[in-house]
């Protein structure tokens, strides 16, 4: 239903299409260093003590190290049997949104309060954002209607072919965050932005 899958299915179909060789990798939610996702609820927990879950942070996940996804990349582009196929790229963890933020904040020793922010009001507060952000600080909003969308739905696949076809190895989310956020990439020099990488189940 969201335009940015829509855009997507465009795309692998046009792609398929081409007569050109092609390989197409669907990765979840793509986590690392600088990325918009984990930064944005840790920049939350600087100032916040509640973080939002967005429709009851029900929505499943199955995170994935930008390392692994940029391995896979490289890896499908040297090896001729990847050609024609379709990996999905995911962890092996399948996460409701709620646990992700207890994993985020268990990785930066924090304690806040979980709430659960209706889809109702997720979307009020994502029109307000598409119209003020661009305007006040011309910046993409924090927030908008289409990643409310892709919220209502999980974010899963089946990444055994892909880690045993490209040799991805996945190390623990919680135990991965903790070198990222200790390294000084906690997301507290600038603001961050839900996730445009999520694809339909």
């Amino acid at each position: 239903r969201s335009r940015y899958h829509r855009s997507k299915w465009d795309a692998e179909t046009s792609v398929r299409d081409s007569g050109l060789d092609w390989t197409i990798l669907r990765p979840s939610l793509i986590y690392g260093r600088e990325d918009s996702f984990t930064r944005l609820f840790s920049r939350m927990s600087d100032f916040s003590p509640v973080l939002p879950a967005i429709g009851g942070g029900l929505a499943r996940m199955q995170p994935i190290g930008v390392e692994q996804v940029a391995q896979a990349f490289v890896r499908a582009l040297r090896l001729p049997q990847t050609i024609g196929v379709t990996y999905d790229l995911c962890g092996p963890e399948r996460l409701a949104l709620r646990d992700i933020l207890r994993t985020i904040l268990a990785a930066r020793q924090r304690h806040r309060l979980i709430v659960n922010l209706p889809f109702a009001v997720a979307r009020v507060q994502a029109r307000v954002l598409e119209f003020l952000w661009p305007r006040l600080l011309h910046r993409a909003p924090p927030l908008n209607r289409d990643q409310i969308l892709m919220l209502e739905e999980d974010n899963l696949g089946d990444g055994s072919r892909a880690d045993s076809e490209l040799g991805l190895v996945h190390p623990p989310f919680q135990a991965a965050l903790e070198r990222q956020f200790n390294d000084g990439d906690s997301g507290s020099d600038s603001p961050g932005a839900l996730p445009t990488s999520q694809r339909r189940r």
